[in-house]
């Protein structure tokens, strides 16, 4: 099987899987997540730990807390916040254990816990509301996926056939300025085509945020770049024949998801 047949296979059984999961039910989503967020967290672990110490296990732990805690409050399963306290708990650990350099351990645990599981956790709470998932939550979260894969796919083809100006060639050196624009126009398009099924929002809101998320999934994606150059490692992981790993897939996705209600309220 070549590069390209295992790429579009893992994509239609990853488009399944999650669609399945983002219009089945509360618990389907949170059980999505909870993977993402785990994997997530095992992935940037393994792309760090060479960089810190043996102590990295622990920003899985609280990230795991984290989500759980979070979840569990929106859904009012219990009405505890221990979230605060599970990353404050971080800090006092590193002031034991990392006597030469406790700031920078203690800005890598944050840094992970809000770089996974905490965007998993605004994804949810666009996805489900309180009173569980419904057919707008629904298509909120479903949407934004959209709009990244429509962004990721339409630069990729712009830059490869018309791409001449490098974006931030020290980062990513494929990207160009021309491909983000591609992407650009594809979400303003996909935003219309939303607008025309999905009356929650006026045709120009829906292009307007369909522009957002091409620009900040750029961001997003971005950051992972700079993390993999900073880690030396090509891909995040390998979870995903052809795609790399989960962070690779979802790094667009977990950064907008901290605008996306933001950009859904205005």
């Amino acid at each position: 099987m070549n590069e390209l047949t295992k790429r579009i296979a893992t994509g239609i059984v990853y488009g399944i899987v999650l669609i399945a999961a983002i219009f089945g039910n509360s618990y389907s989503l949170i059980a999505l997540l909870f993977f993402v967020q785990a994997i997530g967290n095992k992935e940037y672990t393994n792309m760090i730990k060479n960089n810190l110490s043996e102590y990295t296990w622990i920003a899985i732990i609280v990230g795991t807390i984290v989500y759980i805690n979070q979840v569990a409050l929106h859904v009012h399963t219990i009405s505890t916040d221990v979230s605060t306290i599970a990353m404050a708990s971080t800090s006092i650990f590193s002031l034991l254990y990392h006597r030469k350099s406790p700031l920078l351990h203690t800005l890598h645990y944050c840094m992970q816990v809000f770089y996974v599981s905490w965007a998993c956790v605004y994804l949810f709470k666009i996805g489900c509301t309180p009173e569980g998932v419904t057919s707008q939550s629904s298509w909120q979260l479903m949407s934004l996926f959209l709009f990244v894969w429509c962004s990721d796919t339409f630069a990729y083809f712009t830059g490869k056939y018309f791409g001449k100006t490098k974006l931030l060639p020290s980062i990513s050196p494929k990207k160009t300025i021309e491909g983000l624009l591609g992407g650009l126009v594809a979400c303003g398009i996909a935003g219309y085509i939303l607008s025309q099924y999905l009356d929650y929002y006026s045709p120009i809101k829906w292009v307007a945020i369909g522009v957002a998320v091409g620009i900040l999934g750029t961001v997003g994606d971005l950051l992972e770049s700079m993390l993999k150059r900073q880690t030396e490692v090509k891909d995040s992981g390998t979870l995903l024949p052809g795609h790399g790993g989960i962070l690779d897939r979802f790094d667009s996705v977990l950064f907008v998801g901290y605008f996306y209600s933001f950009l859904l309220s205005l």
